[in-house]
């Protein structure tokens, strides 16, 4: 998924279409928290996974989504204007990710919680984009 709308469906070329039916609401839900989210982003891990398998192959603990580091700011401002605490992972603790800080390697992962949404919490992963085609499609480490 790429910014934007999240769609009930997605069509991946070459490949079947996945619909968000009851097994994958969980990633749907986080997929509509990046509503209006600007910058290119993707469900990833073992969500992702499993999109492309079009089955759950394991319970999940969470969702994951990564976003280019340089769209950071963006991302913590949407997620802060809709009621999320922030948190960066650091040599295995939790700290707070403050306002106006932008995060360098080799942090790569912030906690987000939420009591009053579901899912109450998701993880977004960092990284390190060359370039963004058209169409983004990324280009680097995800």
């Amino acid at each position: 998924m790429v910014g934007g709308e999240p769609p009930t469906s997605i069509v991946m070329t070459g490949h079947h279409e996945l619909s968000f039916s009851e097994p994958f609401a969980e990633p749907l839900r986080a997929a509509q928290i990046m509503i209006g989210f600007p910058h290119p982003w993707c469900i990833c891990g073992g969500w992702a996974i499993d999109l492309f398998v079009n089955r759950v192959s394991r319970q999940h603990k969470d969702v994951d989504i990564a976003i280019g580091r340089r769209d950071q700011l963006a991302l913590r401002s949407h997620f802060v204007a809709q009621g999320w605490a922030l948190e960066k992972a650091v040599d295995g603790q939790l700290a707070p990710w403050m306002e106006g800080e932008f995060i360098e390697l080799p942090v790569h992962t912030i906690w987000c919680k939420n009591p009053n949404v579901q899912p109450d919490f998701v993880e977004v992963l960092f990284n390190e984009v060359n370039k963004v085609h058209p169409g983004h499609e990324w280009l680097g480490q995800l």
